[in-house]
């Protein structure tokens, strides 16, 4: 005859249960067990347990203890409920064979069974930080939180790998919660963790996935006095490797948008905004011919400078870009060298990091021509908000997440490349090395929706001049 015991460990299991809401794991529940009294037969204990397991089958293990949960040892000549591959039930039993099961021996009052069970899938860990993107300058302090799906141990700071800062304290908040200070070094800072770094204190053995790194990226700015002490601002980009062009797919894509991966080897300083028609006039003193058509005088002194071909900012001798560059090293505030953004860097630094049809969303509305649809119409000039009609004031509309403004709408942009058919996987490209179409970018005030898209290219003549095509500085410092 078998008598049934409740052990006193189901308690401390319930204990170490980890709510739904962080980490759908595998729960063991109402663990009981069956002994023979006498010794006999090959089954001498009955292990009794309910498995939930949300990500399907799982590892069981059958853990004892002889010293009331001190330490504890695999159950070996087991066989039933555990192992690899059990799937969710109730009820399910484990037989062990053991052969000192006599009262006064394994089974005493100290003697502890565990039911242990694991899926196989790492524990997630998310990394955030107190600081928002491009919010803070240089050498700033920030905290980076660790929050691990379930309660883990051997977590501490040397499982954390810190690029751009130097690490100062580290505090265990909880088991699931976990805080490092970290002091910049200046520009990038990057926190990132490696998979297995912790252990579910739960005993299963299960370790994290490694995190997604965190970067968080000063903004590092670089203020250009230009002639009448005009000012000119750019925002340090960082260096990395992004997916250029659009998917398959995507609303209103191109046939020239091919996705791409391209490598951005180095940092470079892009225009806060457009170059405006008094950064224009600091360096030349005159528009080019045909002049400004939308607003000219006082009050307009940051609008988006345009009329201006490709050749007129480029021209070797006589170009704006020569002009600002001897100006620098004139007033001694290089060494730098000014030019146009290529057309890869270009759409890195407007999509910051993100991958929908504009780097404020996906912009969905009733048509993608000049519908007046809220999101577009919060974050760009396009000819669904275009009213009164022309170029706009600079910097009238959000930032983007490395504190770029205009990059979507109000007017194109030249880039420096020719146009022609994306390469494949490359680093640092400049387009083709013949052609005479030159790229712009970004849409314009009086441009339909789906053409201020990220992925969006056009192009023309390098003698062109358009009402709505200006430029921004690019600088490599």
């Amino acid at each position: 005859m078998r008598t049934a015991r409740i052990l006193s460990v189901i308690a401390v299991m319930a204990a170490l249960a980890i709510p739904a809401t962080l980490f759908a794991q595998p729960v063991v529940s109402n663990v009981s067990y069956l002994q023979r009294p006498d010794g006999a037969g090959s089954t001498e204990i009955e292990v009794i347990y309910d498995l939930v397991s949300p990500n399907g089958p799982a590892t069981v293990s059958l853990l004892y203890s002889t010293d009331g949960g001190s330490n504890f040892s695999a159950a070996t000549t087991t066989t039933g409920a555990v192992g690899a591959g059990i799937s969710p039930a109730s009820g399910l039993t484990i037989d062990w064979a053991v052969a000192t099961d006599l009262p006064g021996q394994q089974i005493s009052g100290t003697f502890v069974l565990r039911v242990l069970a694991e899926d196989g899938v790492a524990i997630p860990l998310n990394i955030t930080s107190t600081l928002a993107e491009g919010s803070v300058t240089d050498t700033a302090a920030q905290t980076f939180t660790f929050t691990f799906g379930e309660g883990v141990t051997d977590f501490d700071d040397s499982d954390i790998t810190v690029t751009g800062g130097t690490k100062g304290t580290f505090t265990p908040v909880s088991p699931t919660v976990y805080t490092l200070d970290v002091t910049g070094t200046g520009g990038t800072v990057t926190a990132s963790v490696g998979a297995a770094a912790a252990t579910a204190a739960s005993g299963t053995g299960n370790g994290n996935a490694a995190a997604t790194p965190y970067s968080n990226f000063y903004q590092d700015t670089w203020t250009i006095s230009l002639p009448g002490s005009v000012p000119m601002e750019l925002i340090r980009i960082p260096a990395g490797t992004f997916t250029m062009g659009s998917p398959v797919g995507e609303l209103s894509r191109g046939s020239d948008e091919t996705e791409h991966q391209v490598t951005i080897s180095q940092d470079f300083y892009l225009g806060k905004t457009e170059v405006t028609q008094a950064q224009w006039l600091a360096i030349y003193a005159v528009f080019p011919t045909g002049g400004q058509s939308h607003g000219t005088g006082a009050g307009s002194e940051t609008r988006a400078v345009h009329r201006v071909s490709h050749n007129d900012i480029m021209d070797a001798s006589t170009g704006y870009m020569k002009l600002l560059n001897d100006h620098i090293t004139a007033t001694m505030q290089g060494p730098a060298v000014v030019t146009l953004p290529t057309e890869s860097q270009w759409e890195y630094a407007c999509r910051a990091g993100t991958t929908a049809r504009f780097n404020f969303g996906n912009g969905f509305g009733a048509d993608e021509l000049c519908s007046a649809e809220a999101e577009r119409t919060n974050n760009m000039w396009y000819c669904g908000n275009n009213s009164p009609n022309g170029t706009k004031l600079v910097g009238q509309k959000p930032a983007n997440a490395w504190g770029l403004r205009d990059m979507h709408g109000n007017v194109w942009e030249w880039c420096s490349d020719r146009y022609g058919a994306y390469p494949g996987t490359v680093t640092d490209p400049t387009g083709p090395v013949s052609g005479s179409a030159r790229v712009f970018r970004g849409g314009s005030w009086d441009g339909i929706a789906q053409g201020c898209r990220s992925a969006r290219r056009f192009s023309n003549v390098p003698t062109a001049r358009d009402v709505n095509v200006g430029f921004r500085v690019l600088a490599v410092r």
